[in-house]
């Protein structure tokens, strides 16, 4: 009688063992799941693309749960939003030599008011890709990176505000 409870004590000893290492790795995993989650653009993130010699932008949301599509959906543009792509040089006051430029004007009403943005630039010449931040770099093509990869443009006079865009 003893011996079979020694086993049974023995079992239930183990079992809470392997219950214990099961709720650890439970853990793990769910770690893992929420990393890979924030990896995932969500309905907060917002892309804008310019191509060279048009006048005519898109506009990117994150939110798709399509791995191809960097997670990303075309949306239908803000009324107000502006991009264009062209060359700049002769009348550029910082730089003579013709080179490409992009310019954007973002609806603050779309990606709200902050004190800080992500910011990502991907330039394509030819096969070549080149990204700011640079470590995404390279040969086409490139998906766009998670936005806790992209870089951030800062505002540090917090001139961005909501109170400031109320005042005009």
């Amino acid at each position: 009688m003893n011996e079979k409870k020694q086993h049974l004590d023995d079992t239930i000893t183990s079992k809470k063992q392997h219950i214990k290492e099961l709720k650890l790795k439970q853990q793990i995993l769910q770690k893992e799941i929420i990393h890979v989650v924030k990896e995932i653009k969500d309905e907060s993130d917002w892309c804008y693309v310019a191509t060279r010699g048009s006048k005519n932008g898109h506009t990117l949301n994150g939110g798709s749960p399509i791995h191809q599509t960097s997670h990303f959906n075309i949306e239908k543009n803000h009324p107000d939003f502006i991009a264009i792509g062209g060359t700049s040089g002769e009348n550029d006051r910082y730089v003579k030599t013709p080179h490409a430029a992009y310019e954007f004007k973002i609806p603050i009403e779309q990606i709200g008011f902050e004190d800080e943005y992500g910011f990502f630039i991907q330039v394509f010449d030819g096969d070549d890709v080149m990204t700011y931040p640079n470590e995404h770099s390279g040969k086409y093509p490139q998906k766009i990176p998670s936005p806790k990869q992209w870089g951030v443009m800062i505002s540090p006079d917090h001139s961005i505000s909501s109170e400031h865009f109320n005042q005009n």
